[in-house]
């Protein structure tokens, strides 16, 4: 599984408050081939339930856990356990998430796993393959919808090559 995201330290979001995290402008770190079947895991280190949305691809919920944590809550990477408390076991998804979505529902204090495939828009030939001045991909966005938490910066790209 690719490890990339917003596991960064603390930085100052555009209201001037500590944030902890990755920003949207800094450096990428969710790439993916074109055509490349991913797993991320989404650790939900905040006291919010956040909406995630996708741009581009849709998503399929894998299960949520439980995931251990340091003192000063950072979270063990890989070691959770399901709702019933089995280690290293996933819960599975709730009825009504079956099949894919653009939006998942990410809890606090949950690891929530999704799996995608990343393949990219069939334009007609007259569009060429736009890419990002940026990146130099194709750059989408990956963010929590509540939109205060997105003007607060909670949005990261994510670039397909």
């Amino acid at each position: 599984m690719q490890r990339g995201g917003t596991d960064a330290g603390p930085f100052t979001n555009n209201q001037g408050l500590p944030t902890f995290g990755r920003g949207y402008l800094d450096s990428i770190t969710e790439t993916a081939l074109a055509g490349a079947v991913q797993a991320w895991d989404f650790y939900n280190l905040t006291a919010d339930t956040h909406p995630w949305h996708f741009h581009l691809v849709n998503v399929q919920i894998v299960g949520r856990a439980i995931f251990a944590a340091r003192p000063d809550g950072s979270p063990i990477f890989g070691s959770f356990t399901d709702f019933s408390g089995r280690p290293g076991h996933l819960s599975p998804p709730d009825p009504n998430e079956g099949g894919w979505k653009e939006t998942v529902r990410m809890s606090p204090g949950e690891l929530t796993r999704v799996i995608t495939r990343f393949d990219l828009p069939k334009l007609p030939g007259a569009l060429g393959n736009p890419k990002s001045p940026r990146t130099g991909g194709h750059e989408y966005v990956h963010h929590c919808h509540i939109l205060e938490h997105e003007e607060n910066d909670m949005m990261r790209a994510l670039v397909v090559t």
